[in-house]
């Protein structure tokens, strides 16, 4: 286990990975566009790598996706915008788990937040 994994580094090869399984361009960007801001956050509020990653601090990462705004509208980001962020940090967690650059297994250890129902499900389910 590398416990001077920078995270920057660490995102790299989750992203490389992504990449090898064949997973969409657009899937990619998106996890690439949601890990940058939580390796960003967490270089400045907590530490530089895997190492100290911690479920307090994804903790407080999640805090502060409630209070973000969107760089270009300015405006909060909605519920589902929080989820898809924080399951990006979940699975980026159980990557490094499942690779041995964690031991605990953080993914487990934080919860993404319910998904609102559509309007369709509603109807759906009457």
């Amino acid at each position: 286990m590398s416990t001077h994994l920078p995270l920057i580094q660490a995102m790299e090869q989750y992203l490389e990975y992504c990449q090898l399984e064949e997973q969409s361009q657009r899937t990619i960007e998106g996890k690439r566009c949601n890990l940058q801001l939580f390796v960003r956050w967490y270089l400045v509020h907590v530490g530089f790598n895997v190492s100290d990653l911690t479920r307090e601090g994804i903790l407080a990462f999640i805090k502060f996706l409630h209070g973000y705004r969107n760089p270009q509208t300015k405006r909060l980001i909605c519920k589902r915008t929080r989820r898809n962020k924080i399951t990006a940090v979940r699975i980026f967690c159980l990557y490094l788990y499942e690779n041995e650059y964690l031991k605990d297994n953080l993914s487990d250890k934080v919860k993404t937040p319910k998904a609102d129902k559509t309007i369709t499900q509603v109807i759906l389910q009457s």
